[in-house]
């Protein structure tokens, strides 16, 4: 599955439960300022989620991910553990109690639960997969 296949799946939910919000996309050279003004890498499989949406609350809220600049949402970074979550590690959002995180060295997406990462994946659309059957099944 592509970051796009699961945006689609998503978007595709209307009503009940399982609905999404979604915020209107980005483009690219407003992801690079971001990343510019902020001195931070944003890994392309998440960039393509940004492009087609800059972040939402998805499943009825039960996964929330962070944008650029959707005030008063939160940004990409934005650490609710009060710095639990090491610098090496981008938070990209949260589901449940969970850190959604990618590694700033190795590339990898995780989710981070309290001190350690659990379930890793190798791409962002590999993490939108998984959520997506946990949240449909």
């Amino acid at each position: 599955m592509t970051v796009k296949e699961a945006f689609e799946i998503i978007k595709g939910i209307t009503g009940g439960r399982n609905q999404s919000k979604l915020f209107p996309p980005k483009t690219a050279s407003q992801i690079l300022e971001y990343e510019q003004n902020n001195k931070i890498h944003i890994p392309e499989s998440y960039k393509e989620w940004l492009i087609n949406s800059n972040g939402g609350r998805l499943f009825g809220g039960y996964v929330n991910l962070y944008g650029i600049d959707n005030p008063p949402q939160p940004a990409i970074g934005n650490d609710f553990s009060n710095g639990r979550v090491p610098n090496e590690y981008l938070i990209l959002g949260y589901m449940e109690e969970q850190h959604i995180c990618c590694d700033k060295n190795s590339g990898e997406f995780f989710l981070y639960e309290y001190v350690e990462p659990t379930q890793y994946f190798k791409n962002f659309a590999d993490l939108l997969e998984y959520i997506i059957d946990i949240c449909l099944n």
